[in-house]
């Protein structure tokens, strides 16, 4: 990031830029009226506040041949500096095709000024977004409306032409407003079908509005500690807190369901909570400390936004605990009536399961082998691949300006590599093009740049000359001017360094100022992995042949450099956490071969997750580096719950596959509602707008939903086979 910091800092001299797309109802640019609409847009654009100096087809030079120089001339004094649009007749059919071709042929304008395609343009604003939060905000409000201002303006003329805002600079814009609107959709809905689902499952307004109460006190309270703490509200954490409400409704659903069946047996209100708590207090303090291992891992971040997440999460984990283990009995002991929902009958519906699993349990040790080894094999077809516009869904004005930045230009998307200019460049490329050796050390890496492995294309300064020359010198382009129509030009200068100045290849001279050489490399990288290697190898070929400080960064390798460390700092936590979590359950199971047997379905349901991901999009990002400690916190819950009361029943002198025939006879009805409330939670929030919690919420639903299929069949066939003979009957 320090990197992009300074790359930005020279190229753009302080200022963060931001890229203004026109698109032109005729799907042309080369046409009058687009051409006049383009010019009042950038004179509308200079003129606003904190703008300074736009960059536009308007404002973009190119190089010409002086025609008419007389025979023996010195090459320099053949060749002048002027704006792209002069000379006259660029309005008139034959002027607008000269500008075409002159434009294809200029790699400093064609993909960076006008769309490849010649279906848009672009001005590049460098804007100055002031030092705070609230100036970066207020002025890019400000910025907002004048842009829909002017865009009215344009529409007065011809009512199709558009305007689209785009550029990094706008991200964080972005996500507050995809955060505002999940905090008034998502939510709410959230909660709704909560509530929906708990009185469906339970038709007790009572019992739903005990779980609720849970929910709302956890979520609550813990926004109000982070909060005192002084932690940032992101949208990451508000996501925790959302997860939170997911966690805390789990634990809540094992108490009241055992106490609602119980009932249904005609147990006691008070009676039914006891017998409830007694059969699950221990398995939720274990799966509330393995939930907060799980969390753990987000710990190891290397961004602050996830560490903060997992110490929300962490913070609610224990909440949710303390809420349940308190407040939910003192409400639902209050309950007059037992509920009579679909929950009541759910004991009888798993004989036949449970009968299948425990009398043929190789049979489904062979199922779920099959399964493995058709959906593992993807995890080797996945690839971590960071982008900006990866983080936002596609329906986002954000990422539609992004993808269209993408596809036709290459303004977003390439690396950015600086090199300062030394005295002995300014000699060289002053008497350009009379001593082009004179270039050699920098045409030579740029040669090294554009054979890099996994590079498509790359924009540098002598490329971009030996452009600019061979274009000047064919006889039938808008580059070839007489004198005295150069002679009339608004602005005309000798190439040399103003040929890359305006190019937009150097930046700006003056007293005091460093100058440096911008090339733009675009990577082609598929992968975090190899858009790195790209960067080192650049970095490397600097080091070679160059002997002037070369800076190789920009956005997409903040990105990757992100994505990157983020995946190799959680990969290691998952391994540590894992490890940790099989600790704990062999201290709560007392038994190490029942810890080992727990890794299965913990761990094999989020990787076929995960090799499905494979098979089917390739690509993770980000979201991929939570969903492991999310998935295996909530996994492991249900894990627990069902070797727990495996254990109960073994130690009460029942057989190994009695006691797993019983395990899912009484363990499937909390664990099937705990996983309908919470794969409904994240179905819905991966609804949102924001890529990462789109993609992480469905990746964990899909995690719950494999999970709970494997704890009821795999998990007490498993059981069945390892577990030892029974104690003696009657001991608990």
């Amino acid at each position: 990031m320090a990197v992009a910091d300074a790359i930005a800092t020279e190229v753009a001299a302080g200022r963060e830029t931001l890229t203004l797309l026109y698109l032109p109802a005729s799907g042309t640019m080369f046409e009058s009226t687009s051409m006049l609409q383009l010019a009042k847009l950038a004179d509308l654009i200079s003129r606003l506040q904190h703008v300074d100096s736009p960059q536009s087809l308007v404002s973009a030079h190119k190089l010409v041949n002086v025609s008419d120089m007389a025979t023996g001339a010195q090459r320099a004094t053949a060749y002048r500096v002027v704006p792209l649009i002069y000379p006259d007749g660029l309005y008139d059919d034959q002027g607008l095709v000269r500008l075409r071709g002159d434009v294809s042929t200029m790699p400093t304008v064609y993909g960076r000024l006008v769309a490849r395609d010649g279906s848009s343009a672009s001005v590049i604003i460098p804007f100055d977004l002031g030092t705070t939060p609230m100036q970066r905000i207020g002025r890019l409000a400000e910025l907002q409306a004048a842009v829909a201002r002017i865009e009215a303006d344009l529409q007065g003329l011809r009512s199709g032409d558009a305007l689209m805002l785009s550029g990094p600079a706008l991200f964080e814009f972005a996500v507050e407003e995809i955060l505002i609107r999940d905090l008034k959709t998502l939510a709410p809905t959230s909660l709704l079908v909560f509530v929906v689902l708990l009185l469906f499952l339970f038709r007790s307004w009572a019992s739903a509005s005990i779980v609720m109460v849970v929910v709302v006190l956890a979520c609550t309270t813990t926004l109000g500690l982070v909060c005192w703490t002084g932690m940032r509200a992101t949208i990451l954490v508000f996501s925790g807190l959302i997860l939170v409400s997911t966690l805390s409704i789990a634990e809540a659903l094992h108490v009241i369901t055992t106490a609602n069946i119980a009932r249904v047996d005609d147990m006691s209100t008070a009676d039914a909570m006891v017998y409830s708590l007694d059969t699950n207090l221990w398995p939720i303090v274990t799966t509330s400390v393995t939930t907060l291992i799980g969390e753990a891992v987000l710990l190891y971040s290397a961004s602050p936004a996830i560490r903060d997440m997992g110490i929300v999460m962490m913070v609610g984990a224990v909440l949710a605990l303390f809420y349940t283990l308190t407040v939910l009995p003192a409400l639902a002991i209050l309950q007059r009536r037992a509920p009579r929902g679909w929950v009541s009958g759910l004991g009888g519906m798993f004989d036949k399961l449970a009968e299948v699993c425990t009398a043929r349990p190789w049979r489904v040790v062979m199922v779920w082998a099959m399964a493995c080894a058709l959906v593992l094999p993807g995890l080797w077809n996945l690839r971590s691949y960071d982008t900006m516009a990866g983080w936002f869904g596609r329906d986002t004005s954000f990422r539609q300006g992004l993808d269209l930045l993408a596809d036709n230009y290459v303004a977003l998307g390439v690396i950015d590599v600086v090199t300062r200019v030394t005295t002995s460049d300014r000699e060289a490329v002053a008497v350009w093009p009379e001593r082009r050796d004179a270039l050699a050390s920098q045409q030579k890496f740029d040669e090294l740049l554009g054979a890099l492995s996994g590079v498509r294309s790359s924009i540098t300064p002598s490329l971009a000359l030996l452009a600019f020359e061979q274009r000047a010198a064919a006889q039938d382009t808008g580059l070839r001017l007489s004198s005295d129509v150069v002679a009339q030009a608004p602005t005309s200068s000798a190439p040399g360094l103003s040929t890359l100045e305006k190019g937009y290849l150097l930046t700006e001279s003056g007293t005091g100022r460093d100058v440096w050489l911008h090339r733009l490399v675009d990577a082609g990288a598929a992968s975090n992995a190899a858009m790195l290697q790209v960067v080192r190898q650049a970095q490397d070929a600097a080091q070679r042949v160059l002997s002037n400080e070369t800076l190789v960064g920009g956005l997409p390798v903040v990105f990757a450099t992100l994505g990157q460390s983020n995946m190799d700092s959680t990969s290691q936590g998952t391994v540590i956490t894992v490890i940790a979590i099989t600790l704990c359950l062999a201290v709560a199971l007392r038994s190490a071969t029942g810890a080992l047997t727990s890794l299965l379905p913990n761990v094999v349901p989020i990787a076929m997750v995960f090799g499905l991901w494979g098979l089917w999009a390739g690509e993770i990002n980000l979201a991929a580096t939570t969903v492991v400690s999310i998935a295996l916190g909530i996994v492991v819950d249900d894990t627990t719950h069902i070797m727990m009361k495996h254990k109960r029943f073994m130690a009460r002198g029942h057989s190994a596959q009695e006691a797993s025939r019983l395990t899912i006879v009484h363990g499937a009805p909390p664990i099937i509602v705990t996983t309908i409330i919470l794969a409904c939670g994240f179905l819905i929030l991966s609804q949102s707008d924001f890529a990462l919690t789109s993609q992480q919420s469905l990746m964990i639903a899909a995690s719950i939903c494999i999970a709970v299929i494997f704890d009821l069949t795999l998990t007490p066939a498993l059981l069945a086979l390892t577990a030892k003979g029974g104690a003696t009957p009657g001991v608990r």
